[in-house]
């Protein structure tokens, strides 16, 4: 019976996900890394039966070998078949030298070009060289490495060239061998391989010149004769290739009118035809990241995207063992990408799911080279060079000179690392379960074979680390006393055994986070956004082990997954920082008192003289592609990001230099109509009138209501367009930044993992989209889970809003105390720490508590309907501004210093809810954000409560709907980002809208 054709075009990525495939992929690479002696000789066996000889390199023979390989499945198997390959190549040139006529034949040409007939016609011996590489060459840079051995080895290199019309070699070569196989067909890898394969040739003929012999056959004759002929005189097929695939999908459109194809052929492939075109995957990934690539990979590209994006055209990917399979996903976002990999992974990857921008170099990371890139983005690949390196981190800090070499100006370094922590060496007790897992060593049995073999590539006496194991009375558990950063090395790779074996001689540990920050620093790169997070799939596994502190004090798993992101700005500032305090003699920033008759309670309100502040978010819509655009600043200096904490702790240890990204902002605004409006554009971002479409009004908002006399109005504008990218220096620092178009999509996804800490341009960006009819992408934060409950009294906006305004406050000489006025000064420095600017700013913080805010959303599921629980409070900014004090807030609270850790601020906050809220959930809602960093370094993190209410007079339940839908009535900014935030995160966006 014939096996069904499989057409991999139409074929969607099979729902294990690329995680799992990811997974799978390592798998098979560490069988073959383990194996390695063993099936070299196998694939000896298998050549020799096959051809009868064995001096015959082949990835098609090679691939047969890995445990599990399915024709109908092969791009799991693929890196490990190339990686075997390589490895057989090599063992060939050592065994094979001076053999015969010493001489490696490479076979060269499209896939179904029919290269092995055409050698027998043509009087081709295999048997008279010393070796035959059976390839495509198509890839130019993988082909040169092949060369560059064999002639370090002393060996002839020839390479024949068989050509065959690609339309031809589908038809009758490709789809027969596939139909008889039962293997899968890819029209774009045919495609794309055909369409650079004679190019690649003639670069290398080029390249090597009278180094290596070229000869070219001509395969085309319709009668089976094949010929050698000159590379002036062989045929040309100069189909792009695009053109390629439409013509192949038209000859076998015609093929199954004619019944020459079988039902089972045409059946797989009538959709693909019907639509016209042989679509790809890339589509679906680009649209939806989320449901196909590793989340950590995402998490962390997300991160780096506005940074790298906005202007990168040619970007160099270095991804981690068993990560290659992802690289296509990157190739959607830039223009031209070049995967680095010492394991090669088949061209045939780029051409399937990237069409043609995605090519593959075979080295290690700590290569030279001349081309200058627009970005280079390291994911967990450094320590793999680390540890094969004597563990030596002058070999990580020699690649990254390197890599700092070849960006070009502008250019931005993007690594994503394990860190080891500042207090690693601390004697740590690690409690572990002493079950077995699935019949094999349980956890505490594989920690104490992890400290007798880790580090293996350390000789025999210094393998390992020390371990004492230490009496616990928990029952099925063990417990053991170990340094902390040897703990944590355990942990990262417990839960994968499959490549246990492999992973022992890593070292996925070797800096902290402040020692990268410092060696970014010493390159001379400004540093944009350091982040590092807890490991997720390690934390969401805690329930299996628990570390205690020398008192036996549970410890939560420390941020140790980190992504820095650092500009190359040759000779400019590289960051900014608090130098000095100095006293204030005539204060810019201003206070009043006010108190509520009410209570008697005592408010202290802060303000800048002059007007309000204005945010204008220009905007072109790309209707090609469907994508918004706005236009931000990038790079503008923000002195308070790097105040001394002052006794407070950073939540999330994010840092910068003190450079964000933020919307175009005007200050000392008393009105703003269209016309000045359109004065500022033209001054500040070179926007002509003439090139504005249409002005619209964004929310209005309070930045920080309980501390702050500040409100910030915001218009949308409609731009068409290219617009200037310079900004006249406005600021008292060396630069203002530039100006830079991003796509809003990428604006809110960076606010989600960290990485954007400007609060304002993300609110006017999910404004804009509500006013547009869009929907955000798939949210990419914590998972939220809601819980049913039931709810007494509730209420609508209609009602909060009709209530009678209120006027509670009056001027009062006495200040409550709570607010501590700052003037410092700030520093602008190089890398070599040369003082570039000097500015005092003034700002303000709590006097007693920290500058961390968390804004707490309550949320309830009341018969299918989302509910949010909110706060009515008085206070003076709102009462000043519109004569009512009473304003809807978010239920928001100042931490203690003393709080510094996620468990501290989720007992914080059922300690807030107690007696009115029964918490049951805590999720944090996206990154921490700065409302005000002109006048204030307060941060910001929102927190989604699920739970049940309980009675309590002050909270408002409010459905969630009602509330999006009038969003423009609610001028608190910490609930509006909440909100946005809350409907993107539950999926609710597209259902609201309606």
């Amino acid at each position: 019976m014939q096996k069904k054709f499989i057409n991999y075009e139409d074929k969607k990525v099979d729902k294990r996900s690329l995680t799992e495939i990811a997974k799978e992929e390592t798998k098979t690479i560490n069988y073959v890394e383990n194996n390695m002696d063993k099936l070299i000789r196998l694939y000896y066996q298998r050549v020799s039966q096959n051809y009868g000889l064995h001096s015959i390199v082949s990835s098609d023979d090679a691939i047969f070998l890995i445990p599990g390989y399915s024709v109908n499945d092969p791009d799991i198997y693929y890196p490990a078949a190339s990686l075997l390959t390589m490895n057989i190549y090599e063992d060939m040139l050592i065994n094979q030298k001076n053999l015969k006529n010493n001489t490696i034949l490479f076979t060269a040409g499209g896939s179904g070009s029919g290269k092995t007939t055409a050698l027998k016609n043509t009087g081709v011996n295999m048997a008279d060289y010393a070796m035959v590489y059976d390839s495509t060459l198509a890839d130019v840079n993988f082909a040169s490495g092949l060369i560059d051995k064999a002639l370090k080895f002393g060996y002839n290199v020839e390479i024949i060239f068989t050509q065959r019309d690609p339309v031809e070699s589908f038809i009758n070569g490709v789809l027969p061998r596939a139909i008889k196989e039962g293997r899968q067909v890819s029209i774009n890898a045919h495609s794309g391989m055909h369409s650079k394969v004679l190019n690649s040739i003639i670069q290398l003929e080029d390249k090597y010149k009278d180094q290596i012999k070229t000869r070219y056959i001509d395969n085309t004759s319709t009668a089976g004769i094949s010929s050698e002929t000159s590379l002036t005189e062989l045929p040309r097929f100069d189909y792009t290739f695009e053109q390629l695939k439409q013509k192949i999908l038209q000859e076998i459109t015609r093929l199954i009118k004619e019944g020459r194809i079988s039902s089972s052929v045409a059946e797989s492939i009538a959709q693909q035809i019907a639509s016209g075109n042989s679509k790809n995957q890339t589509e679906d990934i680009a649209k939806q990241p989320s449901d196909w690539l590793d989340p950590e990979i995402l998490v962390s590209m997300i991160r780096s995207m506005p940074y790298v994006l906005s202007k990168s055209n040619k970007v160099s990917l270095h991804l981690g063992r068993g990560k290659s399979s992802q690289a296509f996903y990157f190739a959607t976002k830039y223009r031209e990408v070049s995967l680095v990999d010492i394991n090669p992974v088949s061209s045939t990857l780029a051409y399937e799911k990237t069409s043609n921008n995605l090519s593959f170099q075979r080295k290690t990371l700590n290569y030279t080279s001349q081309e200058k890139l627009d970005g280079i983005i390291n994911y967990l690949a450094l320590h793999t060079e680390y540890s094969t390196n004597n563990y030596d981190p002058a070999i990580v800090r020699n690649i990254l000179e390197k890599q700092v070499s070849q960006l070009n100006e502008d250019g931005t370094l993007v690594i994503n690392s394990f860190v080891q922590l500042n207090n690693g060496k601390q004697i740590v007790n690690l409690e572990l379960s002493a079950k077995s897992n699935n019949g094999g060593l349980s956890d505490a049995e594989l920690l104490v074979s992890f400290s007798q073999d880790a580090y293996s590539n350390y000789n025999q006496e210094r393998r390992g680390f020390l371990l004492t194991e230490i009496p616990t009375d928990q029952p099925e558990k063990r417990s053991f006393s170990l340094p902390l950063n040897d703990a944590v090395e355990f942990l990262i790779r417990k839960d994968d055994q499959s490549c246990w074996n492999t992973n022992l001689k890593y070292k996925f540990t070797f800096w902290t986070k402040d020692q990268f920050e410092h060696e970014l620093s010493n390159l001379g790169l400004r540093l944009l956004s350091s982040l590092a997070l807890p490991k997720k799939s390690i934390t969401d596994k805690a329930v299996d082990w628990q570390i205690f502190d020398n008192q036996n004090t549970p410890i939560e798993l420390p941020a140790i997954q980190w992504t820095g992101i650092a500009q190359k700005v040759s000779g400019k500032a590289v960051k900014i920082i608090e130098t000095d305090q100095k006293p204030i003699k005539t204060p810019y920033v201003q206070f009043r008192h006010f108190q509520n008759i009410e209570t008697s309670a005592i408010f202290d309100l802060a303000s800048r003289p002059g007007g309000d502040i204005a945010d204008l978010l220009p905007y072109y819509y790309d209707k090609a592609n469907n994508k918004i655009f706005v236009m931000a600043k990038k790079n503008f200096p923000r002195p308070l990001i790097n105040t001394d904490e002052r006794g407070s702790s950073r939540l999330n240890q994010w840092v910068s230099g003190g450079y964000i990204i933020e919307p175009i902002s005007v200050a000392d605004v008393d009105s703003f109509d269209t016309e000045k409006t359109k004065q500022t554009l033209l001054i500040r971002a070179g926007i002509k009138p003439q090139n504005i479409l249409a002005i619209n009004r964004g929310p209005t908002i309070y930045t920080s209501p309980g501390g702050l006399d500040e409100i910030v109005y915001a218009k949308h504008i409609q731009i068409s367009g290219d617009q200037p990218d310079k900004i006249n220096n406005y600021s008292d620092l060396t630069e203002s930044g530039t100006l830079e178009f991003f796509d809003i999509q990428q604006i809110l996804e960076s606010a989600q993992t960290g990485s954007l800490p400007e609060a304002r341009l993300e609110l006017n960006c999910y404004f804009l989209l509500r006013s547009l009819g869009l929907v955000p992408e798939k949210w990419l934060g914590e998972k939220i889970v809601l819980i049913e409950g039931k709810l007494q009294e509730k209420t609508s906006v209609n009602e909060l809003f009709a209530k009678e305004p209120k006027t509670v406050f009056q001027k009062t000489q006495n200040s409550s105390g709570f607010l501590e006025h700052i003037n410092a000064t700030f520093t602008e420095v190089d890398s070599a720490n040369n003082e570039l600017a000097e500015v005092t700013r003034e700002f303000i913080i709590p006097k007693h508590l920290s500058t961390n805010t968390i804004v707490t959303l309550p949320v309830v599921l009341h018969d299918g309907e989302v509910f949010i629980g909110l706060e009515e409070r008085d206070l003076p900014a709102p009462q000043i501004r519109e004569g009512n004090s009473r304003i809807i807030t978010a239920p928001a609270f100042r931490l203690p210093k003393s709080i510094n850790s996620d468990s501290a601020v989720n007992a914080f906050i059922k300690d807030s809810f107690e007696g009115t809220f029964d918490v049951k959930n805590i999720h944090r809602l996206a990154g921490e954000y700065y409302p005000s960093v002109g006048i204030t370094p307060e941060r910001v993190t929102s927190f989604f409560i699920a739970g049940n209410a309980l009675k309590d007079n002050n909270i408002q339940w409010v459905s969630l709907k009602d509330t999006f839908s009038n969003l423009e009535k609610f001028h608190d900014g910490h609930l509006a980002i909440s909100v946005m935030r809350l409907v993107h995160a539950l999926g609710l966006w597209e259902k609201y809208l309606k």
